[in-house]
Formats: structure tokens, C-alpha cells, sequence
């Protein structure tokens, strides 16, 4: 029987419904306006709208009634699922507490277990097995091949299982991986999932401090020596619950917005965890943020070695709790702490996957196509590395979070449109076209853009005026490489004006040798024809599809006739990413020009408020270009998944790590 105020939440479900339907297609709804995932997806607006109208009434009796499942049967269903038809053992029990998700046939795979959120009270859910199916996919094939995911099935306080239940099953089922042979162990959670990675992590570091846990409950015996478990080589941690018995401020520190977010908005769930123990004596394993560096975390390995990655949504509640566990650990620990614009409590838990839940996105998925997808791509980018590749190969500098912020802020100028980001992207683009893929020279690497000659390129007029804005950020941050920033920054400015989501990642060194400088002349000549444009791109290693799309940066900024002679805007929104250069290249009308005070040959729309260059127009005047400009033209998600993936290309173009 459910309670009477539970009934009334489904009873208004309509009015739910309908205003996030109206608010969607007139001014936006909270999600819509602040985070491209719900950009264009109603269903995604509305599903979340009324998640959130139902949420915080989290009584025992509503949840068993209406929410609860047992893993078994929601595993039975998600069998015939596309996702897990080429996942080995699916739904396999492994011990009493876990499943395998995935078991790799190789005898020293590693092994990521996946503690999933919902405050330990909620079963897990079959968006959850989407997620976690979907990252054997977002993996590299070699990565996939090799790595075995597993999912804990902890008793949940819907039962009035409470600590230390869900930590001594946790922990078991790792010690049991252990005795399996399994070695390389990594921890993922969202939410709750993700304070458990945590107390894992504390437990097999402390020892000592968790066997005496357990030592006051007589129910819970170990029956191995916690002295002898490995610690975890990494921890992913999704929208951590690192203060469940603390109730979060609203509006937080930030003043933000949280409407609509998933997190917990009081201490229920924290408290029915905690239950009638001695919150005193539970704390370290339960309220991070009252715990320290030297006494608490120092000993655990994966925030020492940087094998860690941190990811909070901008929107959360739970954010302030997040942040000040992260002020603790990043004193003396590497920690990557991302924040996604916009972002929900457990974003890519709850909405990125619903992208693979149907059948077509399924299908996506299984050929590896997560392009345009924030936390995915962050996953593939640095979490896979720590799987298979050297640690130092791909982390990002501490603290990103606060270089990109850094980067952000530069923005805001009395600038051509009131902003540098287009210049900072013309900046990124341009130290990378250098590239000589026969040769192997040029490219990003070395940002040979400071030394001469290539200071001295026509091509880079005008640049001098971004990198002394991104000189602050050096000067701030003097870890970063020049290399490193000017890439970065690209990606954070098409980012930040609505582009899609671009692959970056770390390592790139600056040259102080003249001799590495590339010659002068390699950058794309604008008065040039075709023949042109596909011999200077193919130089690089792009092909004609790859050449079009990052030409589509020209629906930002300007050219301006003081540095390369040429005048005017591309299209009327020079500080928005859109595909709204090739809709203009494609249905204004054209006319031979000429710049009054330059002499140069432009091209001018009707009434002179637009213009292109002669290799704009030689995209229509080429078979192969032309057919492209249509496909973009037209589908504009086409052109941002193909665009993000050139250009997160284009920004590896000569690096070469150690």
C-alpha cells in the first residue's frame, strides 16, 4: 500500500507532463537551457521532469510497492537487450553479492567493478545496466578485450540493511576477485556507488580501521585478512555521495540553479544507512568531508598515483560536498575533478545512456559510436589509458578543472562580438595545421607558433592577440605546457559556444629549438582553389568528409582586413557553434567583391551583411566537398559528431608521448 502523499505526486503526473512539454518547445526547460544533452530530446526533458516530481519521497513502503525489482529479474530482461548480446558470461553470478557484467577470457584481464547509485536504497536499474554494458563499448577494442566488468548486487536499506552491510558484501566480493586471481582491480560508482569505491579504497589502505569496524559487529565476520588485499589501481567516481548524513544548502556556494537535479535534497537515505549506529564511530566511512589528508586518505593509492578521475555535474546539489571532499584530497593527492556544464547528479548514469537504451542507439553503441557524449568520451579518453597504457600517458594537469575555468574567464572581451573564443579556436586550429603526416613534423606539439619563423606566417596575423590573453592562464598555472593550453583551450572554446564535445588529452611538450620550427607557408591559402585545400588537408592525414567539417568553423568569428586583408563575418552568429555555414554557403546568394581598402577578392551575400572566400566557394564548386556541405546542411547532429571527431584528430596531429 502506498502512502497517501506518494499517490498524490502520481496523480499530478499530467500536469508534470504537460508543462515540461510547453516549457521545451517555448523558453526551455531547466535541463534544455543549461545542458546540450537535453537540447534536443523531449523525451529526455520529460522523463527527467517527472523523475524529479516523484523523487525525495523515499519511503520504504512506496519503493517496494512501486520501485523495487530483484537483479535477477531485471538481469532476465536485459538479456535480450542488443547491449549485452556480445557480452561474455552476461548475468553470470560470480559469488553471493555480484555479477559479471562482462568476463574476458583472458586469464589476467583486469577487472572493474561497478557499484551503482540510488542513496543504498535502490535496486539497480536497467538504465544502470545500459550504462555499464555501454562502457565495454566506449572502451578500445584492446582495452574491451581485456578487462572484465562486474557488478555488486549490496542489500539495499529498502530492507533495513544498514551499515555495515553493503561495505562487508563489497568488500567480500573484492576479496574473492582477489583469491580468483584477479590482480588489477578498479572501482566505479555513481552516487552512492561511488562512496562505496570510496570506502573500499579507505578499507583495504586502513586495514586496521575497518577491521575494528567489523570487530563491533559480530554479525560480520571476515573470513580473509584484509592486510593482504591489493589496493585498487583506479577509481572512477560519478557524482560522489561523500556526506550522506549532511544535509546540503540550497542555493549552494555557487548560487546555481539546482531545479530538477536527482540528488538527495535532505539526510533521509544518508540516515537510513546510517541507522542506529554511532554516527562518531562510523564516520570515516560514512561523512568524508569530516575526515583529512594525512589521517584518512594519504594511504590511498589511487589518489597519490593520479589513476583517478573525479566527475561532478554543474547543477548538482550535492556539489558544495563534492567540492570540499576535493579541497581535502587534492591538497597532497592528484586528483582529476571534472565538472560537466550543466550537468545533473549522475548525469551519465540517468540521461547520456538513454541514448543506448533503444534498439538504434544500442546498435550505435556496439560499433563504438559515443561521439558527442560529455562523459563518455572523458571515460575513453583518461580511464581507458589507466587500463592499458602508462600512467603518465594521458593525465591531465591539476588541477584542469581550475585552468579551464581559467580559460573560460578570458572569454568576455570588448572583442569583435564580445568574444575571444573564436580566436582562441582559430589559435588551437592553426598550430596544429602545420602537421606533415609523410614527414612527421609540425602539428601541435612543440607550440612552435612563439618561435620564428613560424611567428612570422600570414596565416597567424592577428593570433598574437589570443595567445597574450592565454598568457594569464600560463602565468597562473606555469605546469601546463604552451602546447598543452592552446589545444585545450580550442577545445573548452568550441565547447563553451555550443559545440560538441572534443577528445583532449594532455602530454604535449613546448620546443625551445628554432631548428623544429616548420617553414613558413603550410596553412591553408584562402584565395587558393580545391586542388588546394585537398592537397594542403591531405598533407595532414585528413580526408575530403574530415576537410569539410573542420572547415566549419567558419560559422565562427570574423576576418579582419587589418591582419589578412579580407573583411566581414561568415554567418550572424559568429559566437555560437552551429552548422550554420554550410545552411548560408548553401542558400544566399553570391557576388564577386572586392575590400575597398585591400584590394582583396571576397565574396558578398545579397546585402553585404555576409561573406565567404574563394575556398569557401570552392566547396561548392568540388564534386566531392559539395556533397558533404549538403549532408551538414542538413543534418546538423551529423555535422557535430563528425566535427568532434576530426578535430579532438586534428589536436593529436604530431604529438608524440613518452
Amino acid at each position: 500500500m502506498i502512502s497517501w502523499d506518494f499517490a498524490l505526486k502520481l496523480l499530478t503526473l499530467p500536469y508534470t507532463i504537460i508543462k515540461a512539454v510547453l516549457e521545451y518547445y517555448t523558453f526551455g526547460t531547466p535541463y534544455s537551457r543549461t545542458n546540450r544533452e537535453f537540447k534536443n530530446s523531449l523525451y529526455k526533458n520529460v522523463l527527467l521532469s517527472i523523475e524529479y516530481h516523484v523523487s525525495g519521497n523515499y519511503k520504504k513502503q512506496n519503493l517496494k510497492a512501486v520501485v523495487y525489482q530483484p537483479i535477477t529479474k531485471v538481469i532476465k530482461k536485459f538479456k535480450s537487450h542488443p547491449l549485452a548480446s556480445q557480452l561474455n558470461n552476461f548475468g553470470k553470478k560470480f559469488d553471493k553479492y555480484s555479477y559479471w557484467i562482462h568476463e574476458s577470457d583472458k586469464k589476467d584481464s583486469k577487472v572493474l567493478i561497478y557499484m551503482h547509485g540510488g542513496g543504498y536504497m535502490l535496486n539497480m536499474f536497467e538504465s544502470q545496466f545500459v550504462f555499464i554494458s555501454a562502457l565495454h563499448y566506449a572502451l578500445d577494442d584492446h582495452a574491451a578485450e581485456n578487462t572484465s566488468i562486474l557488478v555488486v548486487d549490496y542489500s539495499l536499506t529498502m530492507f533495513d540493511q544498514a551499515y555495515p552491510t553493503q561495505l562487508f558484501e563489497c568488500l567480500t566480493s573484492y576479496s574473492n576477485l582477489v583469491k580468483a586471481g584477479y590482480k588489477d582491480i578498479f572501482l566505479l560508482g555513481d552516487s552512492a556507488g561511488a562512496h562505496m569505491a570510496l570506502s573500499i579504497a579507505r578499507a583495504v589502505a586502513y586495514p586496521k580501521e575497518v577491521e575494528e569496524q567489523f570487530n563491533h559487529y559480530p554479525k560480520f565476520k571476515l573470513d580473509f585478512d584484509v592486510c593482504n588485499l591489493p589496493q585498487p589501481k583506479g577509481l572512477l567516481l560519478i557524482s560522489p555521495w561523500v556526506e550522506p548524513t549532511i544535509k546540503p544548502k540550497v542555493p549552494n556556494k555557487r548560487g546555481i540553479n539546482t531545479w530538477g537535479d536527482l540528488g538527495a535534497f535532505d539526510t533521509s537515505l544518508g540516515d537510513a544507512y546510517a541507522a542506529d549506529n554511532d554516527r562518531a564511530f562510523i564516520n570515516n566511512f560514512l561523512n568524508f568531508t569530516n575526515t583529512n589528508w594525512e589521517d584518512h586518505w594519504k594511504n590511498v593509492e589511487p589518489l597519490n598515483n593520479g589513476n583517478n578521475l573525479m566527475i561532478v555535474g554543474e547543477r548538482e546539489v550535492l556539489r558544495d560536498g563534492v567540492d570540499d571532499f576535493y579541497d581535502i584530497i587534492k591538497k597532497s593527492g592528484k586528483v582529476d575533478y571534472h565538472t560537466e556544464p550543466g550537468g545533473i547528479h549522475a548525469g551519465l548514469v540517468y540521461v547520456e545512456c538513454l541514448d543506448y537504451a533503444s534498439k538504434k542507439g544500442a546498435k550505435r553503441a556496439l560499433k563504438g559510436d559515443f561521439k558527442d557524449q560529455y562523459l563518455k568520451n572523458i571515460i575513453f579518453s583518461i580511464f581507458s589509458p589507466f587500463i592499458e597504457l602508462p600512467k603518465t600517458y594521458l593525465i591531465l594537469p591539476s588541477p584542469i578543472d581550475e585552468i579551464i575555468k581559467a580559460i573560460v574567464d578570458i572569454f568576455p572581451v570588448n572583442y569583435d562580438d564580445g568574444s575571444l573564443a573564436p580566436a582562441i579556436v582559430r589559435l588551437a586550429w592553426h598550430c596544429c595545421a602545420t602537421y606533415d603526416a609523410v614527414h612527421k613534423t609540425g602539428g601541435s606539439n612543440g607550440s612552435t607558433m612563439r618561435l620564428v619563423p613560424e611567428i612570422t606566417d600570414e596565416g597567424n596575423f592577428g593570433l598574437d592577440i589570443a595567445r597574450a590573453a592565454l598568457e594569464s592562464v600560463k602565468q597562473k598555472f606555469p605546469q601546463i605546457s604552451y602546447a598543452d593550453l592552446w589545444t585545450l583551450a580550442g577545445k573548452v572554446a568550441i565547447e563553451y559556444m555550443g559545440g560538441p564535445t572534443i577528445i583532449w588529452k594532455s602530454g604535449r611538450v613546448d620546443c625551445v629549438d628554432e631548428n623544429y620550427v616548420p617553414p613558413n607557408g603550410l596553412l591553408p591559402f584562402a584565395y587558393k582553389d580545391a586542388n588546394h585545400i585537398r592537397v594542403t588537408f591531405t598533407r595532414m592525414g585528413l580526408n575530403d568528409q574530415e576537410t569539410v567539417a573542420l572547415l566549419g568553423t567558419h560559422c565562427l568569428g570574423r576576418c579582419h582586413k587589418r591582419f589578412s586583408g579580407w573583411e566581414g563575418k561568415w554567418t550572424k552568429t559568429p559566437t555560437k557553434f552551429t552548422n550554420e555555414y554550410f545552411k548560408v554557403l548553401l542558400n544566399e546568394s553570391w557576388s564577386q567583391g572586392i575590400v575597398p581598402e585591400t584590394g582583396k577578392v571576397q565574396y558578398y551575400n545579397s546585402d553585404s551583411s555576409l561573406m565567404m572566400l574563394n575556398t569557401d566557394m570552392e566547396l561548392l564548386r568540388d564534386q566531392e566537398y559539395y556533397r558533404w556541405v549538403q549532408v551538414y546542411a542538413n543534418d546538423k547532429e551529423k555535422f557535430f559528431a563528425d566535427f568532434g571527431a576530426a578535430f579532438s584528430k586534428l589536436l593529436e596531429l604530431g604529438v608524440v608521448r613518452d
